[in-house]
């Protein structure tokens, strides 16, 4: 994907609809209103070759650079997407052709994933921070969900059917140990026996960053080999 101020949209995908489930996570602070810009989009409509085939069709945003990311489309058919590097939140209307933009509330939040629950509630993740937050289209307002674990990097989010809200993060620490535990932990790789014999198979492991003091290992190895 090239980090350009305009994006493809296929009208035949803007006219399907996204649909979701609801839910929340965390404790969030009041709602956040957000000023919003708005600015008819400009458009080069590449000509069908023959019927029967879909027309592709470039639109400009109004903000340059802001390296539009995620893409989901709500139950009206808006196409919602966020701009990492101009730290906003955007919608595309295809039936005006009108682009909506809104500052999220937080600095250098760098919105990466974007969902659309059943409510119609607009979710992203900050992939900058350890936030999700939540935006209500009715009252352009934002409310921010802080995540427990500190710089986990939020990337991609989904609803199930109980309304609950899924996120992958990638940069997040399955184990943060306290000072005085012993951790151990296998190397990086482990032997696994395939059809032509014996080959290395990668393993993911890894420990909490050091935010304070030193941090002493001792490394230990069990040689099973001729």
């Amino acid at each position: 994907m090239r980090p350009a101020a305009a994006f493809w949209v296929a009208l035949l995908v803007l006219a399907a609809a996204c649909t979701g489930d609801d839910g929340s996570s965390g404790d969030a602070p009041a709602p956040s209103a957000t000023p919003a810009t708005s600015a008819p989009a400009t458009s080069v409509s590449q000509p069908t070759t023959a019927p029967g085939r879909a027309q592709i069709s470039e639109f400009d945003l109004p903000t340059p650079g802001g390296f539009p990311h995620s893409i989901a489309i709500d139950g009206q058919g808006r196409l919602w997407f966020t701009l990492l590097r101009a730290n906003k939140l955007a919608s595309f209307d295809p039936a005006t052709e009108q682009v909506r933009e809104w500052d999220v509330p937080t600095a250098n939040a760098q919105p990466h994933g974007i969902g659309v629950d059943a409510d119609g509630m607009v979710w992203i993740t900050y992939i900058g921070l350890s936030k999700l937050a939540r935006f209500d289209p009715a009252t352009e307002q934002f409310e921010e969900f802080a995540i427990p674990s500190p710089n986990t990097g939020p990337h991609s989010i989904a609803f199930d059917a109980q309304g609950d809200v899924w996120f992958t993060e990638s940069r997040g620490e399955a184990i943060a140990p306290e000072q005085g535990e012993i951790l151990i932990f296998p190397t990086r790789h482990r032997p696994v026996q395939g059809a032509r014999g014996w080959y290395r198979a990668a393993m993911r492991h890894g420990v909490s960053r050091v935010l304070r003091g030193t941090r002493d290992t001792l490394g230990v190895i069990f040689h099973d080999a001729k």
